[in-house]
This record gives structure tokens, C-alpha cells and sequence, in this order.
């Protein structure tokens, strides 16, 4: 009977036939196409070999990072001067890492040590494993250690390092150290505050006796921290001050010593704005009403470009502002004490704040308030009749029981609150308002009005630069066509006009306001330009100009560099600037107002001038269609300084001594030389060069004089010392 194969039986097994005793029979390896294979041992220990290889690094890497980061007393650290950074962060920088690098590494050594342990507490004393988890406990625990000596390490030497770095610091101290810290185009007066900081600490083994300073004009000063103004540029002008210090100590012995440190150099440059704050009364009553004065204000070597005041601002709390002159006015309305300030700032916008007190107390006398309504113009018309009104005067301790007006025009006084006025002619007069309360106080007030005669119409008069030619009925330019209006000739009867307003194109919209305006024509047309000037009695009056203005010709430009020195002079010219938008420049004529005649060349060219005086140099742009353009430029040739200079053949010797003086090196135009060697004053020789024996032992103090056709002088002088044979 043939045998019949099992289909649950794997290929390759037999089954014992029944009745028959299974043989056991070794398993085959089966290969499963897709099967995933099993882990490879040496994955694990590849990995471990990677972690320590890159912790390895990471530790050569901190060693030569504290290598090249120097040693901790080293003035030096050429790490943190390659990587551009303070040594003092780089340290700080480095502290941060290295602690958080080896906390990490600790806490994973101490992990893998506490794993081992409980991997051999649970092991079989007969378990293989028991001896290698025994061993990489061991291990754990020996780079758990040495990760901590290192870490230890690491920090006392970054401790160390930052310790020296700080104490290079302090050692780098200056030994004077100022405020302001710059000292250079200072404005005075000025208060400089000076410290001895830095020489304290670096004499601090000795006992200080004293700090000296010398300021550098003509006063001195006690103490390690002084302050000390400068008020000026000094006796002689220059403005340039030495400060220096001079500290004395003595050592352990008791025997003193003195050190003077490097002076502090000081340029004074500006000289702040000078003067006072003047006030007719600084005490009075609330509302207090102060006119302020700063006009004898001065600057010296410049100019006062603003005022600014403060009236009420207290400590820091300052708010200035600007005013367009020097005087202001501002009331107190309520009792106290005010500290007004005022800034004067210069043009090198260096400024000076004084102050003015104020006294306000509570009002007790009565306090007249005068209202009437002027023109526009601020005055009052003759013939005109105004209302003037005291309703809102006050009586701060009482009651109001009288008024009284006096207008100042030998009129009558006018006992009642209100009162209707008329002036009968032009002029200025002070209306003066007293006001009596039931307390018998009586308060004056007094103020002045114009009176201006009856009004009449203005003359509007228009001038132009360039100016119309009287012959001309337009005024002719090209373009760009700038003209220059100015209305500042129009009068006045009553010289009240207070509106210009001008139309330059002829549309009846106005385009500029004021007096004297600017306007540039850019394109090609006939305009009319008008003026309107309005006076304060709205009276009004036009003038017109037709602008006529062509298409842009040819226009010359010059420029000249240098344009004064002394003769000779070299002077390059530029034309190439002229410009001729609807054609082409072909030549530049040239005349250099020198009386040399006139030239065709090119733009550019340098001219020498072997003459002194003031030329003017023209250049004249020529086009293809011979139209023309001139401009100017004026050359200052001055003479060549007068400078005395004279050289010795020997500047000392035995006597007797000849030495031979020459003057060749004096330039200028020389008319005369003249020679002391007794610095008497007397002229003992003439001429450029000298011979001159001096007989006799000494020093002689030399001198040269020389002098021009205009009697301008010039000295030089020298020392000859003569010892004896």
C-alpha cells in the first residue's frame, strides 16, 4: 500500500507509520522569503562606541578650549581675541557648557552604575550575565568618578580665570577718570568733576597722604574726587588746559613719596552764552503778571540762535519753551514760590540755563482790568469813538466803590465803570484805570494806545531781480526762469499793511504770501504776475509785471579751485558745467582780468596768475549758432607772507666766535634786514647774510627784523652760547 503524504506536514518530515516509534529527527533552518532577520549583536556595542567616541571629543575639545583660552593669571586670551568677544562673557559662556555637558554625563554614568547594580542584585551566581553586568557596573562607576574630578576641575579653573580676568580689569582702571569723559570742544564755563579712583587702587599698598590737582589754570585743588569749572578759554585764548594729579603716600616705613600721573587734556572751544534775567518787580500779587528781559544776553565768539523758558516747572519736571526773542511775559495766577529758567543756546548749540525767582503772595489790592476794541491793526482810529469797560475789575479784600479813567489827552477824568471815548487826534497815549474798594485800597493800571490818523489806500509797488529795463514792456528770461518779487517799497499812508499776496501766473489764485517771494517759471509762455497788498482798514492795491519767458538757451557755468592764495598762483577753471538744452556748446572763450588777452579753448584748463590783486575771471560759452552766455568768477592773488627766518653756521663755541648769519630763507617781499646780537634793540648789522665775532663769553640772544614797502615786520630769533678758551 503506497504511502500517503499529510498536507499539515511541513516538507522534508515523514510520519511514522502507526505501530512504528517516532525517531526524533534534528530541525532543519527554514528560510522564509521576507522574513525580518534578527538584531546583530555588535549593533549595540557600535552605538555605545559612537557615544563614547563623540563624549571623548567633546572633552579634548574643552581641554584645548582651556589651552588657548590662557592660563587664569594671563593678561592675554587668544581664544576670546579670534572669536571677537569680551574674555569675561567667553568664561561666562564656557561655565554655562561645561556644566550643563558634564551634569548630563554624570547623570547617565550614574544611571548605567544604578542599572548595573540591579542587574547583578537580581542575577544567579551561576548566571554568564552576572560577571558583565558586574564589569559594566565597574566601568559605570570609574567614568562616573572621573567625569566628577574633571567637572571639579573644570570649574576651579574657569573660577580661577574669571578671577583674573576681573582683576586685570580693575587693574586696567584709569588712574583719573572724568565727567564728562570727553574732554575735547568742551563749551565754557563748564564744571568738570575729577576722580582719583583709579590711583587710589593702584597705590592701595601705601597710605595715601594727599591728592593734588593742578587744573591748568592758575588753580589747584584737594581730594580724591574734585569737581572744577573752567569759565573760560584762559589768559591767552587758546582754550587748551592741562589737568594733573599728584598724589602722595608714604610705605610701611613711614617714608613719603609723590607720583604725578599723565594730565588730562581740556579744549575749551565755545564760550557759552552770557548775561541775566532782568524783572521790573519779583514780588507781587496773584495774578501776578512779570515782564522778563534777557536782552543783555551776549555770546562773545558766536551767536544766540534761541531763547527758551520755563515758568512754572519744578526740579526735573522742565518744559522750555522757544520764544523768538529775548523777552517774554507770563502771569502768575496763583500765590507761591516759581524758579523761572530760561536756556540761551548758541550756534554750536551749546546752551545756559539761569534762573529768576518769583515771589507771588495772595492779593489784597484791587486789581483794574481795562477792555476796549481796537482796528485790526491794534490802534484806534482819530475821530472814532470807542467804549472802554472796568466791569471786570476786582477787589480781592472787598467791594469795588469807585472807578476813574484818565485817557491821557488832557481830557477830563471820568468817574463811572464804563465810558464811550473819542481821541480828536493821531498819537500815542496812556489811559490809566484806578479802582477803590470799601477798604479805602486803591489799584492802578496804565496803558498805552496808538492813535492813528484817518485811513487811506495803499500803493502797491512791485520790483523784480533781474530787474525790467524801463524801455522793456515785459520782463524777458529763459528757462528756467527764477525771478525775485519784492513788494517791500509799497507805502502807506498810516503804515499799516499787514497782507502781500501774489498771483505769478495770472489764474486769480494766489500763490505765495509775504513781501519778498521767489518763483521759477518752467515752462515757455506769456504770464502776468500781480501783487496785492491789503492794509489793517482793509483798503487795498494791485500792481502787475507780464513775465514773458522763452525756451532755455544757453547758459554758462564756471568753477575755479583755489580762488585766493599768494602769487604765483595756479588757478584750474571748469566751464564744463554750461549746458545749452536745444543745441550744442562748440568753444569757451576765456578772459582772466588780468589785462592777458582774451582766448578760445577748451572747458577745462589752469591759468597761473603772476600778478597781485582781484580778478575777475570770465568765461564766455559759445554755441554752434553763435549764441553767447558770460559768467564770472573772482581770483584773489595776494602777496607771498612776510616770514623772518635766518640760519647759523654754529650755535656755540669758544671765544672768540665767528659765526655767519644768512637770511635767505625769509620769504616775502624784503625791503630791509635788520640784525641785534645784544637784544638791546639796537641794529648792529644790515642785510641778508652777517659775519660776527663775538669777543667776549656768554649766551646772546639774536635777532632778525626784516620789514616791506608797506612797513610790515616780521621777527626771528636765536641763541649763540660762547664759553671761555
Amino acid at each position: 500500500m503506497a504511502e500517503m503524504s499529510n498536507p499539515q506536514t511541513p516538507q522534508g518530515s515523514s510520519v511514522p507509520a502507526p505501530g512504528q516509534q517516532q525517531i526524533p529527527v534534528p530541525a532543519q533552518p527554514v528560510s522564509t522569503s521576507g522574513a525580518i532577520p534578527p538584531k546583530k549583536p555588535g549593533s549595540k556595542k557600535a552605538l555605545l562606541g559612537c557615544a563614547a567616541a563623540f563624549v571623548f571629543l567633546i572633552i579634548i575639545a574643552l581641554v584645548l578650549t582651556f589651552i588657548f583660552l590662557g592660563a587664569p593669571d594671563a593678561q592675554r586670551s587668544p581664544l576670546a581675541e579670534a572669536v571677537g568677544v569680551d574674555p569675561l562673557v567667553l568664561v561666562d559662556t564656557l561655565t554655562i557648557f561645561v556644566r550643563i555637558f558634564f551634569l548630563t554625563l554624570a547623570f547617565i554614568m550614574f544611571i548605567m552604575t544604578m542599572v548595573g547594580i540591579f542587574k547583578i542584585s537580581l542575577a544567579k551566581k551561576d548566571d554568564p550575565a552576572r560577571n558583565k553586568n558586574v564589569f559594566m557596573a565597574a566601568i559605570s562607576a570609574v567614568l562616573l568618578i572621573v567625569n566628577l574630578f574633571l567637572w571639579g576641575g573644570s570649574e576651579v579653573y574657569l573660577y580661577y580665570k574669571k578671577a583674573g580676568l576681573q582683576a586685570i580689569k580693575i587693574q586696567q582702571i584709569p588712574a583719573i577718570t572724568t565727567i564728562p569723559e570727553n574732554l575735547r570742544e568742551l563749551s565754557a564755563p563748564i564744571a568738570i568733576q575729577f576722580d582719583a579712583t583709579g590711583a587710589e587702587k593702584e597705590l592701595s599698598k601705601f597710605d595715601i597722604l594727599n591728592y593734588e590737582w593742578n587744573f591748568g589754570d592758575s588753580e589747584k585743588g584737594n581730594g580724591k574726587t574734585v569737581s572744577h569749572e573752567y569759565k573760560d578759554k584762559g589768559k591767552q585764548g587758546s582754550g587748551l588746559f592741562t589737568a594733573k594729579l599728584t598724589v602722595k603716600y608714604k610705605d610701611k616705613s613711614g617714608k613719603e613719596f609723590s607720583k604725578e600721573y599723565p594730565g588730562k587734556d581740556i579744549t575749551i572751544v565755545n564760550l557759552r552764552p552770557q548775561g541775566e534775567i532782568k524783572v521790573e518787580s519779583s514780588t507781587g500779587e496773584a495774578p501776578f503778571k512779570v515782564e522778563f528781559d534777557a536782552s543783555n544776553f551776549k555770546d562773545t565768539d558766536g551767536k544766540i540762535v534761541s531763547f527758551a523758558w520755563d515758568f512754572e516747572g519744578t526740579g526735573t519736571e522742565r518744559t522750555f519753551t522757544d520764544t523768538a526773542t529775548e523777552k517774554a511775559t507770563h502771569t502768575f495766577n496763583k500765590p507761591g514760590e516759581y524758579t523761572v529758567q530760561l536756556k540761551v543756546k548758541d550756534n554750536r548749540d551749546a546752551d545756559t540755563i539761569i534762573e529768576q525767582k518769583i515771589t507771588v503772595i495772595e492779593a489784597t489790592t484791587p486789581r483794574p482790568v481795562i477792555k476796549f476794541t481796537p482796528e485790526t491793526s491794534g490802534k484806534l482810529i482819530a475821530g472814532k469813538q470807542y467804549l472802554f469797560d472796568a466791569g471786570e475789575s476786582t477787589a480781592p479784600a472787598g467791594t469795588i466803590q469807585k472807578y476813574e479813567w484818565d485817557f491821557g489827552d488832557n481830557t477830563a477824568k471820568v468817574p463811572s465803570k464804563s465810558i464811550n471815548h473819542t481821541y480828536s487826534a493821531s498819537g500815542t497815549y496812556e489811559i490809566t484805570l484806578s479802582v477803590t474798594d470799601d477798604k479805602k485800597q486803591t489799584g492802578t493800571k496804565s496803558e498805552k494806545v496808538e492813535v492813528a490818523a484817518s485811513p487811506k489806500a495803499p500803493v502797491a509797488i512791485m520790483k523784480t531781480t533781474p530787474a525790467k529795463k524801463d524801455t522793456d514792456k515785459v520782463l524777458t528770461g529763459r528757462i528756467p526762469f527764477a525771478v525775485k518779487f519784492d513788494a517791500a517799497s509799497s507805502v502807506d499812508a498810516d503804515n499799516n499793511i499787514i497782507e502781500y499776496q501774489w498771483d505769478f501766473n495770472g489764474d486769480s489764485a494766489y500763490d505765495s504770501y509775504g513781501p519778498t517771494v521767489t518763483h521759477t517759471y518752467t515752462e515757455e509762455g506769456t504770464y502776468t504776475a500781480t501783487l496785492l497788498i491789503i492794509d489793517a482798514d482793509n483798503n487795498e492795491s494791485k500792481a502787475v509785471i507780464v513775465v514773458e519767458v522763452k525756451p532755455a538757451g544757453i547758459q554758462a557755468n564756471v568753477q575755479a579751485t583755489p580762488v585766493s592764495g599768494a602769487v604765483p598762483l595756479s588757478v584750474s577753471f571748469d566751464a564744463s558745467g554750461s549746458t545749452y538744452p536745444n543745441g550744442k556748446i562748440t568753444s569757451y572763450e576765456w578772459d582772466f582780468g588780468d589785462g592777458t588777452p582774451k582766448r578760445l579753448d577748451i572747458a577745462k584748463l589752469t591759468y597761473k596768475y603772476s600778478k597781485i590783486g582781484s580778478f575777475t575771471a570770465k568765461v564766455t560759452a559759445i554755441g554752434a549758432d553763435n549764441s553767447r552766455d558770460t559768467t564770472s568768477v573772482l581770483v584773489t592773488v595776494t602777496e607771498v607772507p612776510l616770514k623772518a627766518c635766518f640760519e647759523v653756521t654754529k650755535h656755540g663755541g669758544l671765544a672768540p666766535l665767528t659765526v655767519v648769519f644768512t637770511a635767505t630763507c625769509s620769504t616775502g617781499t624784503i625791503k630791509e634786514y635788520k640784525w641785534d646780537f645784544n637784544s638791546d634793540g639796537t641794529v648792529d648789522e644790515r642785510g641778508t647774510q652777517i659775519t660776527h665775532i663775538f669777543e667776549n663769553a656768554g649766551t646772546y640772544n639774536v635777532n632778525l627784523e626784516i620789514s616791506d614797502n608797506s612797513g610790515v615786520t616780521d621777527t626771528a630769533k636765536d641763541t649763540i652760547t660762547v664759553t671761555s678758551p
